[in-house]
């Protein structure tokens, strides 16, 4: 089809058709022709010829830019992985073609139409400033609207890859919003932008400059930031490798800002409801902070956090001579005792989540400490029930689980055994093993390991367990004098905690100590700080009635049964498997006769 009969074709659809420069893209030889409204005739006159490229003017749409880092290509893909997770199936309604540059057009109908707008744009790199040095930003994905125009296919190096201009998709005010706002989720800022927020990060807010409370919060505490503005209201819409998509308060669905995306730990706002934060700046999380907690009083929020801390030190060793760093200790501003006030006037009427059982009446959300002794197939009882969460199967057999992604640590153990363990319980052949399971090997110890679990959740929302097997080689050593119970509560209830935040359970796999002890749970290694820091707690022992039975014995917060059951292995399945209360199937055959003499007895 030839560039007249199109055009002519798109003129008949209601379509305003203007002759463009083919290398300039902009109409010529048309005096007024923002305003003016073609004829047939005047396309016939205008494309008897090939000289001109196919323009359309007052139609609304995006325009990805192939200009460096990142490309038009990456731009696209995440736009409309974005625009997918919040409206499922409006991305192929669009029109969509490919320019000469390598670029898209994205196009559409809507009864809101707004003239053309740049939506995201990224600081110039050092060569690109040297080359112009009044640029402050470079456009990455700007729209043409009312007043604006599109050149478009099938003008030379145009590609229609979707749709029909002649035939436009209609979509609503809230999805356009949505379309529009997924692209200004992918905005790196401009320059002015970030030099704004620099000078506040660089403000001193502290009588000596030298030990600023802002520059020590944002460089340990950015794990602090997203559950801070969950607090107020936020919610994660989508994640995607270390950016955090963000929705604002008060509204349920779309995107607001991003966290993670312009620079680590950094909120950039576009969003002009979102309150306290302005749209088009952004927050580093001292800022974020601040506005939050202290109304935008920089000196308020820097005096309360130089409270908090102790200030880093530099420490020599006295053995090899070493200069260390000491970093400062931040009180978790989650359990700062502001937040957690209530009257029981407002807990009367307080909406609560319902709590999650990743494992039905088994594994509550939060923290569970998973014992046994040595050899007595603990890990694999935990790669069954992951794969069962992850899998959306049966856990035990026979169990309902609330399925989702799973994270496994398997710090003492590596990827062949998993592999051959995991083709005994599923199969090598038989089926497509589950891409939603993640296994590490290897994961760092203490506080950058919980940091970096805290990265996992941002990149991971819908993350339903995670396996640390085991607990020791995940939480900090021991230091020397360290109280054994304070040790237990410290590196273990955080555990926790994050788990209860994200909604999710942790099996924490330990071991049992050499003593006897009446209750199976005093068996577990570890002082009274290990229970007081879980939601629940699993112990299997062999039955003394039946070896070739386990008892799982449970106890938690969360359990309104804490009977144990009788666990067989199955050979066939390479796994445990409910065979039902192990207070009923493990008794003594000389019980069970009284038992029954009783029975016999009642009845008579």
């Amino acid at each position: 089809m030839n560039l007249l009969t199109t055009a002519l074709r798109y003129h008949q659809a209601g379509l305003t058709v203007l002759p463009n420069d083919p290398v300039k893209k902009y109409p010529v030889g048309v005096r007024g022709w923002e305003t003016i409204t073609p004829t047939e005739a005047h396309i016939r006159q205008w494309f008897s010829t090939e000289r001109h490229a196919i323009g359309i003017r007052d139609r609304e749409g995006l325009d990805f830019d192939n200009k460096g880092h990142p490309s038009a290509e990456e731009l696209y893909h995440a736009w409309s992985a974005l625009v997918d997770k919040i409206r499922p199936g409006l991305v192929p309604r669009l029109l969509c073609e490919r320019t000469p540059s390598g670029g898209f057009h994205v196009v559409w109908r809507c009864e809101t139409i707004q003239g053309n707008q740049k939506v995201a744009t990224r600081p110039p790199t050092p060569e690109e400033r040297q080359e112009h040095p009044k640029m402050t930003f470079v456009t990455l994905i700007e729209t043409r609207g009312q007043g604006g125009q599109f050149q478009v296919a099938p003008s030379p190096g145009y590609t229609l890859l979707r749709g029909d201009w002649a035939a436009l998709p209609l979509i609503t005010t809230e999805e356009r919003q949505d379309v529009l706002d997924c692209a200004r989720a992918l905005s790196l800022a401009d320059t002015p932008t970030l030099q704004r927020t620099e000078r506040e990060n660089s403000a001193p807010y502290a009588a000596d400059a030298s030990e600023r409370p802002g520059d020590i919060y944002n460089q340990y505490a950015r794990s602090d930031v997203l559950p801070m503005l969950e607090q107020e209201g936020w919610h994660v819409v989508a994640s995607r490798g270390d950016a955090v998509y963000l929705c604002r308060p008060g509204k349920r669905h779309g995107v607001s800002a991003t966290l993670g995306y312009v620079a680590p730990g950094v909120l950039y706002v576009f969003s002009s409801n979102a309150s306290p934060f302005e749209a088009g700046r952004a927050y580093t999380p001292f800022a974020i902070y601040t506005h939050l907690k202290y109304a935008g009083d920089f000196r308020a929020a820097a005096s309360s956090l130089a409270q908090r801390y102790r200030m880093p030190t530099r420490t020599i060793d006295a053995q090899t001579g070493e200069i260390r760093d000491t970093p400062p200790l931040i009180r978790d501003t989650r359990r700062d005792w502001r937040a957690t006030g209530i009257t029981l006037s407002e807990l009367q009427h307080k909406q609560f989540e319902p709590e999650r059982w990743v494992v039905e009446s088994l594994l509550p959300e939060g923290a569970c400490i998973f014992a046994a002794k040595y050899k007595s197939r603990k890990s694999w009882l935990a790669l069954a029930v992951a794969l069962a969460v992850a899998m959306n199967g049966r856990a035990l057999g026979q169990l309902a689980v609330s399925s989702g992604r799973v994270l496994y640590l398997d710090l003492e153990g590596k990827q062949a055994r998993i592999q051959k363990r995991t083709g005994a319980i599923l199969g090598v052949q038989q089926v497509e093993w589950p891409s939603n399971f993640h296994i590490y090997t290897k994961w760092p110890q203490g506080d950058e390991g919980m940091l970096e679990l805290e990265h996992w959740f941002a990149s991971y929302p819908d993350t339903a367990l995670v396996v640390i097997d085991v607990l020791a080689s995940f939480r900090r050593p021991m230091q020397k004098n360290e109280d054994f119970y304070r040790y237990d509560r410290d590196t273990v209830d955080p555990i926790n905690e994050l788990f209860e935040r994200h909604k999710a359970a942790g099996l924490l796999v330990h071991h049992f100590n050499k003593g006897k002890h009446d209750d199976i749970m005093d068996s577990i290694t570890g002082s009274t700080g290990l229970p007081s820091a879980v939601n629940s707690m699993w112990g299997i022992t062999r039955d003394p009635n039946n070896s070739e039975l386990q008892i799982l014995h449970i106890k938690g917060r969360d359990y309104t049964n804490e009977d144990p059951l009788s666990l067989r292995w199955d050979h066939y399945l390479n796994m445990h498997i409910i065979e039902g209360s192990a207070l009923e199937i493990s008794m003594s055959d000389e019980r069970r006769a009284i038992l029954s003499c009783f029975a016999d007895e009642s009845a008579l």
